[in-house]
């Protein structure tokens, strides 16, 4: 399982780094953190390797290794901490970005709002204003049919007054 395990850590490791490039603090500690797993992997190694190592070597190991875990523990908690805080920092943005977006989006509909009940007064306004001017082409084209038949009838009395002064 040692053997196995080994190559999964050093992608996860990279793994971790490239998901941290954006971070220049975070790629330090994570820099730091492939460090500390690489002592312990070489620990293991050797504990491995040397299986007719004497006791107190073996519980030297042992020892060493926990070392090498709790800074390796530690440096993560840390790591952990740091991405805590800036997903509650991203987390705030995000929120105020929303809440932006969202009063943004409401003065745009109260603009189009009111730009369509400016839109709407004003064909109102134009639509009343052209009844008022063809009403008003109706009564002058009443008034003018009234002149014409007036007209007429003046220039049938003139017919007829020419007429009987011709006549007479």
């Amino acid at each position: 399982s040692y053997e196995q395990a080994r190559p999964q850590v050093q992608l996860r490791v990279a793994q971790l780094r490239r998901l941290l490039a954006d971070n220049p603090v975070q790629t330090l500690r994570a820099d730091s953190l492939a460090k500390l797993v690489q002592a312990k992997l070489d620990i293991a190694e050797r504990q491995v390797i040397d299986r007719t190592a004497s006791r107190p070597a073996r519980v030297a190991y042992l020892r060493l290794g926990k070392i090498r875990m709790d800074e390796t523990r530690r440096l993560v908690n840390v790591m952990l901490g740091g991405e805590r805080q800036l997903l509650e920092q991203r987390t705030a943005q995000a929120g105020r970005s929303f809440r932006m977006s969202m009063l943004v989006l409401f003065a745009l509909l109260l603009l189009t709002m009111l730009t369509l009940v400016v839109s709407y007064n004003l064909l109102e306004r134009e639509l009343q204003r052209r009844q008022r001017n063809e009403e008003q082409l109706r009564q002058y084209e009443e008034d003018l049919h009234n002149k014409i038949r007036e007209l007429e009838a003046s220039n049938q009395e003139l017919e007829r007054f020419a007429f009987v002064a011709s006549h007479d």
